[in-house]
């Protein structure tokens, strides 16, 4: 979501690359899943962070910054194929919603790739 990152706060990089490093030790067999009470301090961290960060949780800037916060969190919890398909669809939201801040060609041709990539996943896990 390139075009997301110019309306997002830089903390959700930090949040992404975290998620990224546990899901690579979890895939390398070095760390086990996250626990309830980790993930809960994430969640916390991550709403406070929200606040902190737009001063508010109404508006569109902030809700579409919880969504992607929503789906980075729910990749630490990928266990069944049920999971997969919530974070596929909640990817295809999240790619409609970088329209509400670009309607120009490139977003368009950049959300066009990303919906094939999303298409892909889709198929591939059916």
């Amino acid at each position: 979501m390139a075009p997301l990152l110019v309306q997002l706060p830089l903390w959700l990089l930090l949040v992404w690359g975290g998620v990224l490093l546990w899901r690579v030790m979890e895939f390398k067999g070095r760390w086990s899943s996250p626990s309830v009470p980790v993930r809960s301090i994430m969640i916390v961290v991550s709403v406070v962070g929200l606040l902190t960060s737009f001063g508010r949780l109404v508006g569109m800037e902030p809700m579409v910054a919880m969504l992607v916060c929503a789906a980075l969190l729910k990749q630490l919890e990928l266990r069944r194929h049920r999971d997969a398909l919530l974070l596929i669809y909640l990817t295809y939201f999240l790619i409609a919603t970088q329209f509400l801040f670009s309607q120009t060609l490139l977003a368009g041709m950049f959300g066009l790739g990303c919906f094939v990539v999303n298409t892909t996943a889709l198929i591939s896990i059916h």
